[in-house]
């Protein structure tokens, strides 16, 4: 009976698409909130484990299309660039240890930017550049709070090539909208 069915799926390992992995994303944060509120922790793990298998898959889909397009003389104008450049995120830089010890240690679903002080501000984060700090975040800072009904991200990143220790936020509907909008340009 499966030969049959061949038609109707790809028979390939790689069933994801840049597209698929979005869409995944999407239901695994609307699944991972209902299992939240349920106090259903077995799940919360289940469906945060394929949040970041999907996030992870976007980030190295959408930075091997960006380091393939800036070969083209045409990338410095194209719609792909303008659009990675767009604001995602959150930035805190220049984070102390303790500021980045606490995303391990606060209650699970309380995580917020550290307030700003010691003149460090929290910036706004490129699109880009949101990629690169999700490619670094280091997996034992990270954690997130519900926002009305928006699932925001929170995570350490450690210091890297001349930068600096940082906690990066990010709403993960934005994410999806802003990556499903670089997934469609064809540039």
């Amino acid at each position: 009976m499966q030969k049959n069915i061949g038609f109707l799926i790809k028979e390939s390992k790689n069933l994801n698409t840049i597209e698929e992995a979005i869409k995944e994303l999407e239901v695994a944060s609307v699944s991972f909130h209902s299992f939240w509120q349920e106090e259903n922790l077995d799940d919360c793990y289940k469906q945060s484990n394929i949040a970041f298998q999907k996030i992870d898959f976007i980030v190295n889909e959408v930075m091997r299309r960006r380091d393939d397009l800036k070969r083209s003389q045409s990338y410095e104008n194209s719609s792909f660039k303008k659009c990675i450049q767009e604001k995602s995120g959150y930035i805190f830089l220049n984070a102390s240890r303790a500021e980045m010890e606490k995303l391990s240690l606060i209650t699970k679903g309380n995580a917020a930017l550290p307030a700003p002080i010691r003149s460090i501000v929290i910036d706004e984060l490129e699109y880009e550049k949101l990629l690169n700090k999700i490619k670094h975040r280091n997996e034992n800072q990270v954690d997130f709070r519900f926002d009305d009904q928006n699932h925001i991200l929170v995570f350490g990143v450690d210091g890297y090539k001349n930068q600096p220790q940082s906690i990066v936020e990010v709403n993960i509907t934005n994410f999806c909208n802003l990556s499903r909008k670089i997934a469609s340009i064809s540039d």
